[in-house]
């Protein structure tokens, strides 16, 4: 390592005098974190000075590599594809020395540093950032190094520190804070660019209102994911192809109501105009998050029943099933039932379009029960309140474990009570005292809008045995209530 710096500080002798040294190979790293027009101006300019710094010196220069746009501290997460490569030439021996514009440039991660540290002295190569140049086995070098990592790894934790504070401070006041969220665009001041205020964006906004309304009338995920696809509506990140999870994260948007959660749970009115009512997004929320949604995915569910009917003998869900040729619901457990699809979907469709063309139905469910908004509400803040514990690093183990013991069953408790109390608007929709006008409604729904009206009617369907080589189909051995 000796010969190589002295190389590198005297550079390379004369080509054709006697002890002619070859000059040493340099690689050269670029980066920037925050290049959000994407142009590179910040790398390109590293890239000439550490040219000119490789030029000076008599370097060979074997590879320029750069990362644009992305962080390099502890707490970034994007993905480092060339720094990936830079390790990888020092390890095969592709270099001798490895020029930085200055020191945070290859990372603001102290862990990271001494790990390059020992492949820089392990491979002989040597560093070079801002005029100077160090030789990772000398442990004077090593040491201003290092200080100068930890000086950087110091700047980014106290960046971070400042950004949290600000972040509290504007949710509080109910500001925007962080990424311009999906369906909003913000407005500044043309001469100064301060921030005036964030408005609803013209072309977004009518769909985040789209999704809120059909998610409200039972449609399911994936159905309205394929449709907002074939439509060619670009994702909120700008991708041609909606997932049911984007629709869902859309949904359960507190921005989209115009609210903000904080840390400790408290909900706050946020200084922007709301794109759907409070109640609607309390609504979706308990829609969303109810766990027996996710057992059977309706959004694939082609019949009626399959999933929801259970076996009366056993208590198992029913699947459809094939008996005979014949299209039936069969007990999922241990075959304990079996009955004819057809008919029990026709049985239940009448029970249904009784119960929703009677006199009082329209006013029983135009409305959700406000105990729902409020439970959802009360649970919402239960969860934030116990991230506050998660997020508290001083916090003990002994003391998470006391906080989740005294808050995991009250969110339970609350949850469950938004569960039991929602009503799908859909069936409100469907509700008129005249049976036919009910059943006309009742045949434009799609399948899972369907399952939807059933869960929210709370009907449970109970298919009995029925006596041993009796064939005629009795109502009495399907339970609907």
């Amino acid at each position: 390592m000796l010969a190589t710096m002295k190389r590198a500080l005297t550079g390379p002798a004369e080509p054709g005098r006697p002890g002619a040294a070859a000059p040493l190979r340099a690689l050269i790293y670029n980066r920037v974190s925050h290049d959000a027009a994407g142009k590179g101006y910040s790398v390109a300019e590293q890239e000439r000075e550490n040219r000119a710094e490789c030029a000076d010196r008599g370097w060979e220069i074997t590879a320029v590599l750069t990362d644009n746009h992305v962080g390099a501290s502890r707490f970034s997460r994007g993905d480092r594809p060339e720094w990936r490569r830079v390790t990888e030439i020092i390890a095969a021996g592709g270099c001798d020395v490895l020029v930085l514009w200055e020191s945070s440039r290859c990372t603001r991660d102290l862990r990271e540093y001494a790990e390059l540290a020992d492949l820089c002295d392990q491979h002989n190569v040597l560093l070079s950032y801002s005029g100077r140049i160090y030789d990772m086995g000398d442990p004077d070098d090593r040491h201003r190094a290092g200080s100068d990592a930890l000086d950087s790894e110091r700047e980014t934790a106290r960046t971070r520190k400042r950004v949290t504070r600000s972040v509290r401070r504007r949710k509080a006041e109910g500001l925007p804070h962080g990424k311009i969220p999906y369906g909003y665009r913000r407005e500044y001041d043309p001469v100064t660019r301060e921030y005036l205020r964030q408005v609803p964006h013209e072309e977004t906004a009518p769909i985040v209102r789209e999704i809120a309304r059909r998610l409200l009338a039972g449609e399911a995920l994936h159905a309205v994911a394929e449709d907002l696809t074939r439509r060619g509506i670009p994702t909120p990140r700008g991708a041609a192809s909606w997932q049911p999870t984007q629709v869902r994260r859309v949904g359960l948007s507190d921005t989209a109501a115009g609210l903000i959660t904080l840390d400790t749970g408290t909900r706050v009115t946020a200084q922007w105009e709301p794109l759907i009512s409070e109640a609607d997004h309390d609504l979706l929320v308990a829609r969303l998050t109810d766990p027996a949604r996710r057992t059977w995915r309706d959004g694939s569910t082609k019949h009626l029943l399959a999933g929801l009917a259970v076996c009366g003998v056993c208590g198992a869900p029913v699947r459809r099933v094939k008996n005979r040729g014949s299209p039936s619901y069969a007990c999922s457990r241990g075959h304990c039932v079996s009955r004819s699809q057809a008919w029990v979907d026709d049985l239940t469709e009448r029970i249904i379009i009784e119960r929703l063309s009677r006199t009082d139905a329209a006013e029983a469910f135009a409305a959700d029960d406000p105990a729902a908004v409020d439970a959802a509400t009360e649970a919402r803040a239960l969860r934030a309140r116990l991230q506050t514990f998660y997020d508290n690093l001083d916090l003990s183990a002994a003391g998470l474990v006391a906080a989740e013991r005294k808050l995991l069953p009250q969110i339970q408790a609350a949850e469950d009570r938004a569960r039991r109390a929602h009503r799908s608007p859909l069936v409100g929709s469907l509700a008129a005292p005249d049976p036919a006008v009910v059943e006309q409604r009742w045949v434009r729904l799609t399948m899972p809008q369907r399952r939807e009206v059933i869960r929210t009617l709370d009907l449970v369907v109970r298919i009995h045995r029925t006596r041993r080589g009796v064939r005629k189909l009795d109502p009495a051995s399907v339970e609907i209530g």
